[in-house]
């Protein structure tokens, strides 16, 4: 899921999800395989996916409570179903419906990136930015896909700064 929030007239964007370019995240091809399966696969095959999936959008790692927590909601009766119907929505076209209209935006926009993201290149990173005349591109080094995880400190300190009025 892309974030983006809106204070004092000021646009945010985390990409926290596969949802702005048309390549999957590296685990992907592994949940294809078992897309099938959605909420057959036998709950600790399924845990085992999801772990790996998640621990792929860490450029340093994460630690275990972290991992345990990022994978907990899709975990049980209606975490597993979940988790398939989320992957199966990542479609890029979802994206190129409104992308056109990205140029429309007149307010601040921060776009924040980890530079080791392996699911987004961060050539996506300066597209998105690019689109948008107000917007600033942030690249946070040694983060990965999970920027608020891997670089919390200095995301904090870019979104304060940049919403000071």
């Amino acid at each position: 899921m892309r974030s983006a929030r809106s204070w004092s007239g000021r646009i945010v964007i985390v990409c926290t999800e596969g949802e702005w370019a048309p390549e999957l995240p590296p685990a992907v091809p592994a949940v294809e395989i078992y897309k099938w399966y959605r909420s057959s696969l036998p709950p600790n095959s399924h845990e085992a996916l999801v772990r790996e999936y998640v621990t792929s959008a860490s450029g340093p790692g994460l630690h275990p409570a972290t991992l345990d927590r990022l994978v907990e909601p899709w975990l049980g009766k209606d975490g597993q179903p979940a988790f398939y119907r989320q992957i199966a929505q990542a479609d890029q076209r979802f994206t190129d419906e409104i992308q056109g209209r990205y140029g429309e935006i007149t307010l601040p926009v921060l776009v924040c990136w980890g530079e080791d993201d392996t699911w987004i290149p961060v050539a996506k990173a300066h597209e998105l930015a690019s689109c948008i005349s107000s917007a600033q591109l942030r690249l946070f080094p040694g983060a990965g896909h999970l920027v608020q995880e891997d670089t919390p400190a200095e995301l904090t300190e870019a979104l304060l700064s940049f919403l000071q009025p």
